[in-house]
């Protein structure tokens, strides 16, 4: 997700429990965060217990930067995709300006469809009822 300041303070709140829901409490949310135009991408790794302040750590990163958090929380504070054993989300990045109607149309309601930033694309995600594993979330 990428943070925007004109996003009310409940919906990132909201956001970020989603993420962190069924959540082990030794993992971690990937924050990272570059000035625009910037090479140097910065990380940090907050632990899924502290979502309150996560949430206002963006709100004042986003006057400056630009922020995102990664969609699988990761068992380790580590960046690497071997820090991910699995996820109780399925997420899908959409760029397609049709989105949203096919969205609409798709048998699976999302739990939570977000506006990325440009015009017509998305961020859709459903929620799972039991944990997947990383190779079964990407092959989905």
């Amino acid at each position: 997700m990428s943070g925007t300041a004109e996003r009310p303070a409940g919906e990132l709140t909201s956001y970020l429990r989603m993420l962190a829901g069924g959540a082990q409490p030794t993992q971690f949310f990937d924050l990272r965060y570059a000035a625009a135009g910037e090479a140097l991408m910065r990380q940090r790794f907050v632990s899924v217990l502290q979502v309150g302040q996560l949430a206002r750590r963006i709100r004042e990163l986003t006057s400056d930067f630009d922020v995102y958090v990664g969609v699988a929380l990761r068992d380790r504070a580590y960046g690497a995709k071997t820090a991910i054993s699995g996820s109780r989300l399925l997420y899908i990045e959409c760029d397609d300006p049709r989105a949203r109607e096919r969205v609409a149309d798709f048998a699976h309601t999302p739990a939570m469809v977000v506006a990325s930033g440009s015009p017509g694309h998305l961020h859709i995600y459903w929620q799972l009822r039991e944990r997947a594993s990383s190779a079964q979330v990407e092959n989905a």
